[in-house]
This record gives C-alpha cells, structure tokens and sequence, in this order.
C-alpha cells in the first residue's frame, strides 16, 4: 500500500478523525497532485455532509470538478481507494488478520500517524508507515533475490546512512564508529557510575543536534527543567554559571538561538517526576507535541515505569529496554537514554557482560558507550567513552574525552600522543570482546 494511500484510507476507514483534525488536513500538504485532488474532495464532501463520502459520491463530485485525462486518472484512483486500498486496510486493523505482527505495526503506526495529520506533517507520517510495513516490521518479509529489492539497495541512494535516518552525535569518532550516529527508530544509551557525567554528555549531544538543525525533546527524569535548560545555556554560550546570567548573556543566546531557529531546530525540555510515567505516557505526549522530534533523550531510562511489572527488577529493566526501543521505532525517531548500572567499583570498565547483571542481555539496544575513568581522572576533567555494543560497526573502541572547566562543553580529545594507558585500554576493550 502507498504510503499517501494508507493515510487517505484511514481518513475514510475512521471518520470520526476529521471533527478534531479538520483545521489541520489541508490538501496542499500532499505532494502528489492526484492525492491532493482526492484529499480536497474527502475534505468539500465532508464539510457539506458531516460523513465521509462512498465511492459513487467521490467519483461524481471529481466528475464533475475534472475533465480529460486527470479526470479519468481520479476515477481510477477512486476504485483503487476503495476497492483495494481500503479494503486492504481494513483486512490488516481486525482482530483476525493472520500476520499478529504486521497488524499490531500497523495500529500503532496509524496512530502516530493520526498525530501527523493533525500538525500537516505528511513526510514523518509516510515514514511511519513505510516502517510498519517494512520488510521484517510486517509482511510477508523481504525477498533477497528479488529484482527489484536488488535495484533499492544497490543504488547510490541506498547507502546504510539515508536509510537509518541519522541524528549525529557530533563527536568525529563516535560518529565514524557508528556509521552516522543514531538512526530513527533505534536506542542507543551511555552508562556509567554515579556523578560522572553522563547527562552532561548527552546534553552535549542535544545541543550538537540542534546545531545540525535537528528537532530534540529532552526528558527529565531527574533534574528540574530550569536546571536542564541552564546546563544547556552554558554548554551554547561556552561560558560558566554565573556567566550566563545578565543583559549580555541575554543578547548573546537571543543571538544563537536565531542561529538555531533558521536551521529549522527546536528544544524543548520536559520533566515528569521519577516512576510516574510508563513508556506510552511519553509517546502520548510526543504525539502531541505540534513538531515531532527526530531526537528524543531520556534522563534516565531506569526512572520509567515498565508496562507490566514482574516483580523482578532484572526483568523489569529488560522489559523497559525492549519498551522504548519499540516506541522509538513507532514515534521514528532516534533515542538517546542515559543508565546507571549497579555494583560499580571507579576504574570498572563497563562492558555489555557487566551490564548485563543490571539489566538482562539489552538484545534491542543497537548500541551503547560507557564512561570510563578514575576519579584522578576525573578530577582532570579527563575521561573514556568505550563502546559496550554497536550494530553497525565494531565495539570495544575507546574514545577519550575531555571537559571545558566551567562551560560543561565536552570535547572529544585530540589523536595525539598516545601513550601506555590508551594502549592498555585497548587491549581492555579487545580482551572484553
């Protein structure tokens, strides 16, 4: 099913989405003119009739707007709607479809693409929908040999980087190892000790991705929205605390932030209080955000509340880990969370295995960096980022990292002299492996 299709298929299989949406469904946010046409005639008839139009309805309205060959283009494409299109739809929502799979892929996606309709987002709606059905999402799964199949992944267009959809990390390395950064419906994470910088980290990468010109939703499970957004402050203006306070601080964000604004970057910061939220909580709310966000991070992931509780932490933990890889898939987009393992020693390296004591094997995380260092290290501002897993390229690579003082800028640490400590973290790392 086209994706365009499915969402004017849905607009006729569920009416009663037009009332509140209305305001917001505008033909001119299809691309394709025959959808346009289509769009406008459900939208006309609706408003003269309070009801979605039948098939005889739609065709005599075109009929009657349209003459020629677009004329006979739309009458085709009113008996493909109803009499395939819709159908079709219609088979995968009920409760009988065969494929489990691809119809729960399919509600959740219509959902979320409810919400895109509502804010004129058709491009994120398309790919919702191109996701659900995707080849191993739902379907009957992606024939190898197929001839077409071989012409999508061999064109220059199908590198591995435009099909995941990347938000980058900023950081060379990172960026280099994983093959882009995070892609849109992944999860990846940063794990380390208590108070060693973990939310500074990801911070950084927020503003990173604003500067790309990225939409981020930072949320908060720990700290006040006020303290986020301070942090965060410094972190633009590269300035302390207290520098950022007064007139010419004042002039100097209102200055980025126009910057930021023209790359068409948004930030918003949202707190919950710890435990209260469970993982839809969050895609509820994502959904009715008016832009939706091609980075959301979560500070931290352990404070959110699984769906079914086990009983068992170890279990609840690997619930939640499955949980927000699959609201990141729905929502399409990347997201970043931040964890705190259990039973930590300073100087520990924190490898998939260790990890896998405080939350299961974490089989739907695609990737992940722990903070590693030495509270001396600390102390230098001076610490390594060591990539625990990563679908797309190898792990078990070290990153050294450093602090700017005051500004709580995170730098990646220039490649130069290498000394006996980076080459016995290395041969940590390889020896994890």
């Amino acid at each position: 099913m086209h994706n365009s299709l499915a969402l004017i298929s849905y607009m006729l299989l569920v009416p009663e989405i037009l009332p509140s949406y209305r305001e917001h469904v505008r033909a001119e946010i299809w691309t394709d003119p025959t959808h346009r046409q289509l769009v406008k005639a459900i939208l006309d008839l609706y408003d003269a009739s309070r009801r979605t139009p039948d098939q005889v309805t739609m065709k005599e309205y075109l009929a009657a707007k349209h003459q020629g060959t677009l004329a006979k283009h739309l009458d085709g494409m009113v008996d493909s709607l109803y009499n395939r299109e819709i159908r079709e739809l219609e088979i995968i929502c009920t409760d009988d479809f065969q494929d489990v799979i691809t119809r729960r892929a399919c509600v959740d996606a219509l959902e979320a693409m409810a919400s895109c309709i509502e804010h004129g987002d058709i491009e994120r709606a398309n790919k919702i929908w191109a996701r659900a059905v995707s080849p191993g999402v739902g379907g009957a799964g992606y024939d190898y040999f197929n001839e077409e199949r071989i012409k999508e992944r061999t064109s220059p267009e199908a590198v591995l980087y435009n099909r995941r959809g990347l938000v980058k990390t900023g950081y060379p390395s990172l960026d280099r190892i994983t093959k882009g950064g995070a892609g849109a419906g992944e999860l990846w994470a940063i794990a380390g000790r208590s108070n060693r910088g973990k939310s500074r980290l990801v911070l950084n990468m927020a503003v990173k991705a604003l500067y790309a010109g990225k939409k981020v939703l930072y949320v908060t499970l720990e700290m006040a929205e006020e303290v986020v957004v301070g942090r965060a402050d410094q972190i633009i203006l590269g300035a302390s605390a207290e520098d950022c306070l007064g007139e010419e601080a004042q002039r100097a964000l209102l200055e980025r932030f126009k910057v930021l604004q023209n790359k068409g970057a948004r930030f918003i910061v949202k707190q919950f209080p710890e435990y209260s939220i469970k993982m839809r909580d969050l895609e509820a709310y994502v959904m009715r955000m008016p832009e939706h966000p091609d980075l959301i991070i979560t500070d931290y992931l352990d404070l959110v509340l699984p769906e079914g509780d086990s009983g068992q932490y170890w279990e609840n933990q690997k619930l939640m880990f499955a949980e927000a890889r699959r609201a990141a898939n729905r929502l399409s987009c990347a997201h970043w969370t931040v964890i705190q393992p259990k039973n930590l020693e300073e100087g520990d390296l924190i490898t998939g295995e260790k990890l896998a004591g405080s939350y299961g094997k974490m089989n739907t995380l695609d990737g992940g960096w722990s903070l590693h260092g030495t509270d001396e290290e600390e102390s230098r501002g001076e610490f390594s980022l060591y990539g625990f897993k990563n679908r797309y390229g190898p792990r078990g690579k070290f990153v050294k990292m450093r602090v700017e003082g005051e500004t709580l800028r995170v730098h990646e640490a220039p490649l130069v002299n290498r000394g006996r400590r980076e080459e016995e973290e290395e041969e940590e790392g390889e020896q994890a492996n």
